[in-house]
């Protein structure tokens, strides 16, 4: 978390040591690779070194997972890779904001991002629950389209895992775009001082919509601004909702609320762990969710 910090201006290398490591989860891995983009971002001529051990079970999960090509070294399986049998994971994804946009035309991304959630979803489910698919889906969509219509960002990049045996799930979704803040400030309707408000007023209802004329004009997919406050919901209640962006994180857990100062961040990180019994009750008790993009309470 203290990487941002250091001044890379008088060192000429970086060295990433995992030769030890023999574990790690997805919100650790994405955390490090987007902050791994923005220091080489910023200092071209930094040498970055990787350190690892082939026959451990963690080099070779990574790898399997494309993290190693994600971070820039050409070891293991590529990001964007073809979907495994298993649907106990999905391998890094690597989303361009651009060429959303430009498949949407002149209309929302939400009908392209629900396509990208649902085969997402139905992956993780393997047509088991028609429920807990949903569950995904709207967790999936809602942060994923609030990071192409919000961020002015470049890239997301996304991994879901799913542990069976604690019938849990880890939803990781990370923009390379401004901070929560910088889209915040010049909205006439909020009144946020600084980066922490930022943060707790974009997990209000409907806070991340531009403006109060937008709102009235949006159609079907004109919801946008209530991803963040029904996932936190959701997820924060007896699992984890956690947000980073810019200087600050904060975390929603076990109906707690806690400030991480000094998580430096390049855009914004949402990460999602959900145990999908609590997962779906949280979503009963906010409303029927519909797969189209509507919310009714």
């Amino acid at each position: 978390l203290r990487l941002l910090a250091i001044d890379y201006s008088v060192y000429d290398s970086l060295e990433i040591n995992t030769s030890r490591c023999t574990y790690a989860e997805p919100f650790t891995l994405i955390l490090l690779a987007s902050q791994l983009a923005f220091i080489r971002s910023k200092h071209n001529n930094l040498k970055l070194i990787l350190r690892y051990n082939r026959n451990s079970d963690f080099f070779g999960w990574a790898g399997h997972l494309g993290y190693w090509q994600l971070i820039g070294f050409p070891l293991g399986n590529p990001v964007n890779m073809a979907q495994p049998s298993s649907n106990n994971y999905i391998p890094v994804q690597s989303i361009n904001i651009a060429e959303l946009r430009t498949t949407a035309g002149n209309a929302p991304v939400g009908p392209i991002v629900k396509k990208m959630s649902e085969r997402l979803a139905a992956t993780l489910c393997g047509g088991q629950s028609q429920q807990l698919h949903n569950l995904f889906e709207y967790c999936f969509r809602e942060i994923m389209r609030n990071a192409a219509e919000h961020s002015g960002g470049n890239k997301i990049t996304v991994i879901f895992q799913v542990w069976p045996a604690l019938n849990e799930t880890e939803i990781v979704v990370c923009d390379d775009g401004v901070w929560i803040a910088e889209t915040l400030y010049d909205n006439d309707y909020i009144d946020c001082t600084n980066n922490l408000e930022a943060l707790k007023f974009a997990l209000l209802p409907g806070i991340s919509r531009a403006s109060l004329e937008a709102r009235c004009s949006e159609d079907e997919w004109g919801n946008s601004g209530f991803g963040l406050y029904f996932t936190s919901r959701i997820c924060g209640n007896k699992g984890i909702f956690r947000m980073i962006s810019g200087n600050d994180g904060l975390t929603l857990s076990n109906g707690l609320q806690t400030h991480h100062e000094n998580w430096k961040q390049k855009g914004t990180l949402v990460h999602m762990r959900i145990k999908h019994e609590d997962g779906l009750a949280q979503l009963l008790k906010l409303g029927e969710i519909h797969v189209e993009g509507k919310q009714e309470l």
